[in-house]
């Protein structure tokens, strides 16, 4: 059985509070992740909620619950961010809808930016994958509930980008790297799914990150313990993906499985370089 290095367990963009290390397999390097145990990665606490206000709102946190859609005929719930800032959001709000919404997988456009939450998706969309001109695809909200999410075919439940927001966000190739320009294939719990990529000018190997997507394509978010040239003072170190038994990692790092081949058969070649204690 191939050596499996457990995956940094954080969620996708800017959060800054990763879980407690949860590696519990004998056969693994150091790491904090559930990425082989098949688990949701989405099994964090509801948002708070209230009853559906009678007209657009800025009140509260939470003013309408994205997973109930419960705002008035004629509105959606939306994400956006109550300090302005546009790389994180942390509250809900009633906004109308658009006059001719744009719909799931459509190109939108998000005034403002990411966090403004105002956008021309439809009800239960999300405008993501920004670009430097704030266009974007709409991207379904997980629908079910926070415990038990549900997604189209083809995608899972991702959470990130702010406490409240989990997206259906695509299946990906991590060895085909086959995600629209500026995301990147990060792993998750039930397989890869493209995320914005938040890297910026780090994002290289050994580079610290603090984010699932925090690193180039071809990289993922490793533990920081993970290889003998990342900093152990930081979240998470930036190190290749690779294919079990293929291709020589550099450095004379180890291809590590990602991912239980009995849980995942499908992503039992799925690896990442690292060094074992």
């Amino acid at each position: 059985m191939p050596r499996r290095l457990l995956a940094l367990s954080l969620l996708l963009a800017c959060s800054s509070s990763p879980p407690a290390d949860t590696a519990t397999a004998s056969d693994s390097a150091p790491g904090s992740s559930d990425a082989s145990s098949g688990a949701p990665t989405t099994s964090a606490a509801d948002p708070n909620t209230s009853a559906a206000p009678d007209q657009p709102t800025d009140g509260g946190p939470h003013a309408c619950d994205p997973w109930q859609q419960d705002c008035p005929d004629g509105e959606k719930c939306t994400h956006f961010n109550s300090h302005g800032q546009s790389s994180d959001v942390d509250a809900t709000r009633c906004v109308p809808l658009p006059p001719a919404p744009i719909p799931t997988g459509g190109i939108c456009s998000a005034t403002g930016g990411f966090g403004a939450g105002d956008d021309n998706c439809g009800r239960g969309d999300f405008c993501y994958f920004l670009g430097d001109d704030d266009v974007g695809v709409c991207v379904p909200l997980c629908a079910g509930s926070p415990d038990a999410p549900e997604c189209p075919e083809g995608s899972s439940c991702a959470h990130g980008l702010g406490a409240s927001l989990y997206l259906c966000l695509p299946h990906c190739d991590p060895f085909a790297q086959d995600c629209l320009e500026g995301a990147n294939c990060s792993p998750q719990a039930d397989g890869f799914v493209c995320a914005l990529d938040t890297s910026g000018d780090a994002g290289h190997i050994y580079d610290p990150c603090s984010a699932g997507n925090g690193c180039d394509p071809g990289l993922m978010c490793a533990a920081p313990t993970s290889a003998d040239a990342c900093a152990t003072d930081n979240d998470g170190c930036c190190l290749p993906l690779c294919a079990v038994d293929g291709a020589p990692c550099p450095d004379a790092l180890t291809c590590l499985a990602l991912y239980d081949p009995e849980a995942h058969p499908e992503l039992a070649d799925a690896g990442v370089c690292g060094e074992t204690p």
